[in-house]
């Protein structure tokens, strides 16, 4: 990942180590890939999984992916508050543990992150308008 990162920042002009730094950040998901698979086997046997278990482990996937870009790239809309990082950090460890409830807790937690920033840029634009 990082050969390819520093073909594109030579190709760019960008700095090479910053961007190097960056594809680290965002691929750091990669490696939280196996530990999914071993919580959310419904994602190996899918075929004999209930169709509920293999789009609830689908779809904590991508909350998952989600709050790991939030807490390395720690913007989503704006920069994000150091309270909503540790939120989505929080997210990232709910999610990944084999329970309904706190697969729950971390889609409302990834949630109301979204939701408030939503709010708070949609609030900013209206301000700036005037």
């Amino acid at each position: 990942m990082a050969l390819a990162a520093y073909v594109a920042a030579g190709i760019a002009g960008a700095n090479i180590m910053q961007t190097g730094f960056t594809a680290m950040r965002l691929g750091i998901a990669a490696y939280l890939v196996p530990f999914y698979f071993v919580y959310w086997p419904a994602l190996v046997h899918w075929d004999q999984a209930p169709l509920l278990d293999v789009l609830l482990a689908i779809g904590g996937g991508a909350v998952a992916i989600f709050c790991i870009g939030g807490v390395g790239e720690q913007f989503l809309l704006r920069r994000l508050p150091w309270y909503k990082i540790g939120l989505l950090a929080l997210g990232v460890f709910l999610i990944l543990h084999p329970g309904d409830l706190s697969h729950a807790l971390a889609v409302l937690i990834a949630g109301y992150v979204l939701a408030t920033e939503i709010l708070q840029q949609r609030s900013a634009r209206r301000l700036a308008a005037r």
